[in-house]
């Protein structure tokens, strides 16, 4: 009797990385650290994924020897020099396995749609959308990380709730409590000093400040609020981005990332993007992206890949 095949996909992403193993009808999941190939680098990048391995096999008994297909998926690695260093790193670990690796974008896709047309809208510590046509052409909008882009994503609500507390330090805001929250949130006696704190944790480190300000902005908190509904709204233009530039009118948008589970947030935000998105059913995808990688694991054998 031939052996069970083993499929892993991994989902890497700005917070935490997450691994599932197929066989048969068991799944296990496990989980890690942050996982944004570009921020954390190829040796750390392996060691997470040395970690996932050695979860596996402790949950499991999952020799990554025996593994049949990889999908590794997530953020940092939109461009060809970092999938093609990732992917030397799984086939270290997984060596006798067909190795894919994609973008956080096409596991997105995939895990709501499949590899019909469709688009995906994420919203976690980063932010990007992305949209497939009939034609199974891609085109994406945002995804430019902390520095550039990241509208409507948890760490452009935790930046600009730093920012406001740093211009009350200023003199050019009133006091408030949302400014308050921010200095006890990273154990700081004053703004100034949250900068120090946030140095050395990154994005990640700032983003951690969205679901208090969230929670803040729920409560009735004037300042909280109108940061949310303006980031909100800035996830409606990622989606009219691409709608635009498809070729065909999408027909379902997915609304997938951390910040959709936060009832006040998603709210909001499928508002908008509701508004850029016309006619377009709007949905919470039951799928994860690390479902959509291990939908790629499998194509890598059964030669369906896109």
């Amino acid at each position: 009797m031939a052996a069970q095949q083993i499929f892993i996909g991994i989902d890497a992403g700005g917070t935490q990385t997450v691994a599932a193993a197929v066989s048969g009808r068991a799944r296990t999941l496990v989980a890690g650290g942050p996982g944004n190939f570009l921020a954390v680098g190829s040796a750390a990048f392996h060691a997470l994924l040395r970690g996932l391995v050695k979860a596996l096999r402790a949950r499991a008994g999952i020799d990554p020897r025996n593994v049949s297909a990889v999908c590794v998926g997530g953020a940092g690695l939109g461009r060809r020099r970092e999938r093609a260093a990732a992917g030397r790193v799984a086939a270290q670990l997984f060596p006798r396995a067909r190795i894919a690796v994609v973008d956080d974008g096409t596991l997105a896709l995939w895990a709501a749609f499949g590899a019909e047309p469709g688009i995906a809208l994420i919203a976690g510590t980063g932010s990007f959308c992305v949209g497939r046509d009939a034609a199974g052409r891609v085109v994406r909008a945002g995804g430019w990380g902390p520095l550039l882009g990241d509208p409507g994503s948890a760490f452009a609500l935790g930046r600009r709730a730093i920012a406001h507390a740093l211009a009350v330090r200023d003199g050019l805001e009133k006091p408030t409590a949302l400014a308050r929250a921010v200095a006890r949130h990273f154990g700081a006696a004053d703004a100034l000093d949250v900068l120090s704190r946030i140095g050395a944790g990154g994005p990640a480190a700032v983003a951690s400040f969205a679901p208090r300000l969230l929670r803040a902005a729920a409560r009735g908190d004037r300042t909280a609020a109108r940061i949310a509904a303006e980031e909100a709204a800035a996830l409606g233009y990622l989606v009219k981005g691409v709608a635009a530039q498809l070729a065909t009118r999408p027909r379902a948008v997915a609304c997938a990332g951390g910040l959709f589970r936060n009832s006040y947030y998603a709210r909001r935000a499928m508002r908008a993007v509701r508004a850029a998105a016309g006619p377009a059913r709007v949905f919470a995808p039951r799928a994860r992206p690390v479902d959509g990688a291990i939908a790629l694991a499998r194509a890598q054998v059964t030669h369906a890949a896109p």
